[in-house]
């Protein structure tokens, strides 16, 4: 764990390996917690049917989903920490004013409490001197080009058109994943007729069959890029 200074603010930065840790300690928490209530053991797990582990994953998952502050943490650790150098630390903004001199952080409790709250900037990737600012917006609605650039377009309309050196990154969560009707070009088009006043990129991601992450550049430019998926 490390701190920086960047833009007059105080960052606070780790590894990737150090936030897992982090990360997978409240998990282990959570199902540790969950396993009590439902009256079962870890045993019990290895025996059971595939509903009952279907059921526990998705309770699990729920968890993290409906936390933001969580789901920003896990898009870091796992779903777009490939697209970047192996070395980038990942780091977070930490609240106005707060003394980090003996500031320690032991559990993802004691890092949502110390990170600024309501940022344009939800995490960071910082590559030796370079920062690459990263706002996260997930999309659940219809896959057609029109709804998903109106989406785009309202959230840019949030902030003026002016996002600054930030980068929007959209990660597609609708329960089908049929990009039949989503011409990414065409929304990339649209978006550089909004004449936006930003330096930053607008990204989606999305899982590819579950055999890829693949994250598509919409603006300034397009681009396409897709990462095997690493199955354990």
């Amino acid at each position: 764990m490390q701190f920086h200074k960047h833009e007059s603010k105080i960052i606070i930065c780790f590894e990737k390996k150090e936030l897992q840790g982090i990360f997978k300690t409240q998990k282990r928490q959570e199902i540790d917690a969950l396993f009590e209530a439902k009256g079962l053991s870890l045993m019990d797990l290895y025996s059971a049917d595939e509903t009952l582990k279907q059921e526990i994953a998705s309770e699990l998952s729920d968890t993290t989903l409906k936390n933001k502050d969580e789901v920003e943490v896990f898009a870091a650790l796992y779903s777009f920490d490939h697209f970047y150098d192996v070395d980038a630390e990942i780091c977070f903004y930490l609240k106005a004013g707060l003394d980090h001199s003996n500031l320690q952080i032991s559990s993802l409790v004691d890092l949502i409490d110390a990170v600024e709250e309501y940022s344009m900037t939800d995490f960071i990737f910082k590559i030796n001197d370079d920062f690459r600012l990263i706002q996260l917006k997930r999309y659940r609605g219809n896959l057609t080009t029109n709804d998903f650039f109106n989406f785009i377009k309202a959230k840019l309309n949030h902030y003026g058109r002016r996002m600054g050196a930030v980068n929007l990154l959209i990660v597609l969560q609708t329960p089908k994943g049929d990009l039949s009707k989503v011409d990414f070009k065409e929304i990339g088009k649209q978006i550089s007729n909004l004449n936006l006043e930003s330096v930053g990129e607008i990204l989606v991601s999305y899982n590819e069959e579950n055999k890829f992450e693949v994250v598509n550049k919409l603006y300034p430019t397009l681009a396409t890029r897709r990462v095997p998926i690493r199955h354990s």
